[in-house]
């Protein structure tokens, strides 16, 4: 096939500068709920993809799927308010989303997402220790292999590095700056990216969380 054309940059989105609540009526039994902010465009340069694996590592202990991130702790093994509750960084040519998502009862809504701004808020405040970071960093490398076990695998990599024009050494990189992550950076990186307070939220449900509060801007259902 002939080479195509290169498609023209993507515009630089806006972030928000206070929080923002958006409710969706729908007839459900639960709500389900998205919040987060923007994120940060794939990191082409050493510096960058360093600063990348930082906040991949204190978000996996803040917001991993795993049992031991302490979203998933507080919110659903302490608390009983959802079956699962993750949240991800998604890189892109422009500035990416970070998203966290999960599914509670309608009247446990905004006690859920209550509780998880108050674990976002005291990870950052307080930051994740050094043997949470250690836990996650030996996860990381010793899980890194998987991703490319299948045919499938290694085409989505190589398809994602070249789509992103990445250097040939990312992925032999990829352990090398798993080591090279530090406890202070790994807390400054998530304290520099992430700000609760302006976190649009979004709730899809029968209940709006936020119906005694003016400041709900709502959508209606389509």
């Amino acid at each position: 096939m002939p080479t195509g054309q290169a498609a023209t940059d993507l515009p630089e989105p806006k972030p928000l500068t206070k929080a923002q609540h958006v409710h969706i009526p729908f007839p459900s039994t639960q709500t389900t709920v998205l919040m987060g902010q923007l994120g940060s465009k794939r990191a082409t340069d050493p510096i960058a993809q360093q600063q990348q694996t930082n906040f991949a590592v204190g978000n996996e202990v803040m917001a991993g799927s795993d049992f031991n991130a302490r979203l998933m702790t507080e919110v659903r093994q302490n608390l009983g308010y959802t079956y699962g509750i993750s949240g991800s960084m998604n890189p892109m040519l422009s500035r990416g989303p970070y998203q966290i998502g999960f599914s509670t009862r309608n009247d446990k809504a905004r006690a859920a997402i209550d509780a998880s701004l108050a674990v976002i808020n005291e990870t950052l405040d307080k930051g994740i220790t050094n043997e949470e970071m250690r836990l996650t960093t030996d996860n990381l490398k010793n899980s890194f292999p998987m991703g490319f076990a299948s045919n499938a695998g290694i085409n989505g990599l190589l398809g994602m590095m070249n789509f992103y024009q990445l250097p040939n050494n990312y992925l032999a990189d990829y352990t090398n700056r798993i080591d090279q992550v530090t406890l202070s950076e790994v807390n400054q990186t998530m304290r520099d990216t992430l700000k609760p307070d302006n976190f649009l939220i979004v709730t899809v449900g029968q209940e709006d969380p936020w119906k005694d509060k003016k400041t709900v801007k709502k959508t209606s259902k389509k």
